[in-house]
């Protein structure tokens, strides 16, 4: 699909009706066994975004609808704990080459994107430190990251991405600290939950984190009583997932996982401070290890 196109797809997609939400939460509750969410984490979530260090990170994406009747959080934790049993029995995936390839936006509102942070962009890193991009705008280049991705806004080697808690609490309490100390400057308090959340969203997206470490994940937004379910939807590329969203303020993250694998396929963040708004937006057409060298 041309660019153009999937602009146009992202910001004119009408939301689902009432009926078709209904139906998705039913599934939902028949399909879902009932859990209880973790405890000791009742804190919120954001969204994380970007092009660090070269290295596609994840920006978010849009169009899932307009205003969706909230559910009870535990709806959201039933999904999101049954997306982590899911990730914790998937087999560990090996590669040469960590892959990204997404459509990201970036605007001051929907009718206004950002041409440089517009588009689609695709990445190849190894666990070494070599790393390729290219983009719709830019040629296919190689550099070198110093053998790190990229969390929190902080650069992290693969090995410390590796050695993450697999204990949700632990998880929660080590991306806290990350988020209270990262790399773009001091986070106000009242953000730092937020930050937290978000961190542990771009975990899920396009971090080359281990199985454990995904369902660690989950299972702490599981406890987040800001999360909330919005039912089923397919998301700009075709694809059907469950909408979950978590909001703090005046922002809110909302993301699309598929059912079936835990896989994030898409995420929208809006943001709206002192009058301003923000909008950020990614469809994740691929994520994963891959051998096929860069091209």
């Amino acid at each position: 699909m041309r660019e153009a196109e999937l602009i146009a797809e992202l910001l004119t997609k009408p939301a689902p009706s009432a009926e078709t939400v209904a139906a998705g939460r039913l599934r939902l509750r028949r399909e879902s066994p009932r859990r209880r969410p973790s405890r000791g984490l009742l804190f919120g979530g954001g969204f994380t975004a970007l092009v660090a260090g070269g290295v596609a990170a994840a920006v978010v994406v849009s169009g899932f609808g307009g205003p969706v009747p909230a559910e009870p959080p535990t709806d959201a934790a039933t999904i999101l704990l049954a997306a982590a049993e899911r990730a914790e029995t998937t087999p560990t995936e090996t590669g040469k080459y960590w892959h990204v390839r997404a459509f990201s936006f970036l605007g001051q509102d929907y009718n206004k994107p950002d041409p440089h942070s517009t588009g689609e962009r695709e990445s190849w890193t190894t666990t070494d430190g070599l790393a390729w991009m290219k983009s719709a705008k830019e040629p296919l280049r190689k550099f070198r990251t110093g053998g790190k991705f990229t969390l929190c806004h902080k650069e992290i080697t693969y090995r410390q991405l590796a050695e993450l808690p697999t204990d949700p609490d632990a998880l929660y309490a080590r991306l806290h600290r990350l988020a209270t100390h990262n790399g773009i400057g001091p986070i106000l308090p009242q953000d730092r939950k937020l930050f937290t959340a978000t961190c542990m969203l771009s975990l899920l997206a396009d971090q080359p984190a281990p199985p454990r470490v995904r369902a660690a994940a989950f299972r702490s937004l599981a406890g987040l009583p800001e999360a909330e379910s919005l039912g089923t939807q397919r998301d700009p590329a075709g694809r059907e997932g469950t909408v979950l969203r978590i909001t703090y303020g005046g922002t809110w993250e909302k993301l699309i996982i598929d059912p079936e694998t835990g896989i994030v396929l898409a995420m929208e963040r809006v943001e709206t401070r002192e009058g301003q708004t923000l909008v950020q937006k990614t469809v994740f057409y691929e994520v994963g290890w891959t051998d096929t060298p860069p091209a």
